[in-house]
């Protein structure tokens, strides 16, 4: 049965091309099509030609400038007892010719087609629609819409109207359970061959049949989150923000919290369109695609058949997380949904390139080569779609003689000189007590692909990003090595509890009377002294000498801090405005009074860890916040889900699990 059996649909424009890939691709999927077009002996034949193929379909002649047209299709389709969908895809260009030139009429005509006819078909659709209480509105707002090409101002006027009226029918009628998008196909450069033409037809259909809700799944009041539908074209430009649709991109577990607000229309997301097809594993990748999830990217998370990320099976205190669950895989994970695939596996490998066809992202971060040769690298996908942004992410490059070595945290902590800056002088190089160069390399990824995003959103090209977790610390220790590499001399680090081996005192850690710790950082040390109550310190006021000396000036001044509690201390220095903090463990700083405040710790459900506490988003963003929808997913147990998007059968499905070449965890 097709995703889209017993829906009706109207497509406008349909007798060929585009309109005619769409109307297609959702009769195969089981829909009956009403087709609607100006030319009588093209729309029949068409017709025709999906009833010959086994499909539902009935031509309507519409000429979509003429009102009674629309209303005629409309009408048509509704007698079916319903109505699904709405694929407003008929226009007319009028290109080359500069504004001033035009005339009344060719201005009317162009905006009667490309805008009005917009107008009239969703006012047409809309009335039954809410009465069901559920359908999807399509409008085709081609890339021409918006870029600058000479001579095609009033198309752009045109096309960028109906993804703006798009949007906004999408926010208006959501709490409707109506769902509005508007889809770029490309642009007037793009070679619309066969293929093109095919590919997205199908990908509308697929929009389609996950736009349409069930009337009966959610109450009318309730508004789900806006998705925007995004499909690949080769060699055309990125498409345009679409207003998205009021269904979520992805279903919530009925156990995850959700951040709905009742009665209003929530946010998009900044990401929402996104589709990123994830191979990464440990926690440089992970925590990239995270992040991006946050924002929301649809991550599907591509692991190894049977075992899956490598991280799961780490943890810390030689515990598990509700008994089984790696602390280190559910911090670096949410947001994401899980294919467990073997990628030695030819059927595999067809499957992953027919899924690349409408991604936008790819990310990595293997031993370099190691894709390359199971043909997944970046010229594999590129030859797939031009648009696509191949992010990799390794340890010390592609090329180079550390090229074969493992990459890891700390050993690049060590390389760079991060280690070598930690610690007291008396005692060996310390490591950071944190995974900072792979967090590091993580960020640097999120840059990288957020940049070739933005460059796709204005050439329609996609790139190759390369990431390393050596040249990222190194970009991280920037004003230690400009100091080192200009000023004629080394870091040394200081045998005291000095901050940074490049510093003066007073900037360090101090204790307190009760054995805790404050962080002491920039501040007038005179400011200090008096503070303290201790001008005997005032002999080092001295820029030279806080360096020269800073190991006797922080004995001087530890001794000074331990005659206070810290809360006490932490009073006064507050009061005379020095910068200043307790020094927590990360249980203290969990229950800080700003971190609860800024709900910078929260939760998420999983299915078999249970209730598990985590760090909350980080970035604020007042229009598309960042929001945790799913958590941290068990090994391949979005397979079936995601598969079948992509349309694959159950019984091929069950054919790959029984090879091995899938591994399939249902969530309990």
């Amino acid at each position: 049965m097709g995703r889209l059996e017993g829906k009706t649909a109207v497509i406008t424009g349909a007798a060929d091309g585009i309109g005619f890939a769409i109307s297609q691709a959702m009769a195969r999927e089981g829909a009956h099509v009403f087709m609607g077009d100006i030319n009588d002996a093209k729309g029949q034949a068409a017709a025709a030609r999906l009833v010959s193929d086994g499909g539902r379909a009935t031509y309507v002649h519409c000429d979509v400038s003429v009102d009674a047209d629309i209303a005629g299709l409309i009408e048509a389709a509704a007698n079916t007892g319903h109505l699904d969908i709405l694929v407003n895809n008929a226009a007319i260009a009028i290109g080359g010719m500069p504004l001033h030139e035009m005339t009344d009429e060719q201005w009317h005509r162009l905006i009667s087609v490309n805008l009005t006819s917009v107008f009239r078909g969703t006012k047409y659709a809309l009335p039954h629609m809410l009465k069901q209480k559920s359908g999807s509105v399509i409008s085709m707002a081609s890339a021409q819409g918006h870029i600058g090409l000479d001579g095609w101002t009033a198309y752009a006027g045109a096309k960028g109207a109906v993804m703006s009226m798009m949007r906004q029918l999408a926010v208006e009628f959501g709490p409707h359970n109506i769902r509005f998008n508007s889809i770029s196909p490309g642009t007037i450069n793009t070679p619309m061959n066969e293929q093109v033409i095919r590919e997205l037809g199908d990908k509308v259909a697929r929009a389609g049949s996950r736009c349409i809700p069930s009337a009966a799944s959610e109450s009318p009041r309730r508004s789900p989150k806006l998705q925007s539908i995004s499909p690949a074209m080769p060699q055309a430009l990125p498409p345009a923000l679409t207003c998205g649709s009021t269904v979520a991109s992805r279903p919530h577990p009925a156990s995850s919290p959700t951040f709905s607000r009742p009665e209003q229309p929530e946010m998009n997301k900044a990401l929402d369109g996104v589709t990123i097809l994830d191979f990464s594993h440990l926690l440089q990748g992970p925590f990239a695609t995270q992040l991006l999830a946050d924002m929301g990217a649809n991550v599907i998370k591509i692991e190894r058949a049977g075992a899956g990320d490598l991280f799961r099976s780490m943890t810390f205190f030689a515990k598990w997380v509700g008994g089984s669950e790696s602390p280190n895989f559910l911090a670096w994970n949410r947001n994401k949904r899980s294919i467990a695939l073997n990628l030695k596996s030819r059927r595999v490998h067809e499957i992953i390139m027919e899924m690349a066809k409408t991604a936008d992202v790819v990310v990595q971060n293997f031993r370099p080569g190691v894709l390359t040769r199971l043909g997944y690298g970046y010229e594999d996908f590129k030859a797939i779609n031009p648009r696509i942004i191949y992010c990799s992410g390794s340890g010390y490059g592609e090329d180079g003689p550390y090229v074969d070595r493992p990459g890891q945290d700390m050993l690049i902590q060590g390389l760079t000189g991060l280690a070598s800056n930690t610690g007291r002088g008396d005692g060996p190089p310390i490591p950071a007590g944190s995974g900072l160069a792979d967090q590091i390399g993580a960020m640097n990824m999120v840059y990288g692909i957020l940049s070739a995003l933005y460059y796709r959103e204005k050439t329609g090209k996609g790139q190759k990003v390369e990431v390393n977790l050596l040249a990222g610390m190194l970009a991280h220790l920037a004003q230690e090595y400009v100091a080192v590499l200009n000023l004629g001399q080394d870091l040394v680090r200081p045998k005291s509890g000095i901050g940074h081996p490049g510093m003066q005192a007073p900037f360090g850690i101090y204790q307190t009377r009760e054995g805790l710790y404050v962080s002491i950082a920039m501040s007038p040390y005179k400011t200090l002294y008096e503070t303290l109550e201790a001008p005997h310190l005032a002999v080092y006021d001295d820029l030279t000498t806080l360096f020269d000396k800073r190991d006797e000036v922080w004995e001087k001044v530890n001794a000074e801090t331990r005659k206070f509690d810290r809360d006490t201390l932490l009073t006064r220095l507050l009061a005379a405005d020095i910068w200043c903090a307790a020094v927590n463990d990360i249980r203290a700083a969990s229950q800080d009074p700003q971190v609860v405040w800024g709900k910078m710790i929260t939760s998420y459900e999983h299915p078999v860890a249970g209730t598990v506490r985590v760090v909350a988003p980080a970035v604020k963003m007042s229009e598309t916040p960042a929001t945790i929808d799913r958590p941290a997913p068990l090994v391949g147990q979005h397979g079936r889900e995601i598969l079948a998007e992509y349309g694959i059968s159950e019984s091929e499905i069950a054919e790959l699990e029984s090879k091995g070449d899938i591994t399939v965890a249902d969530a309990k």
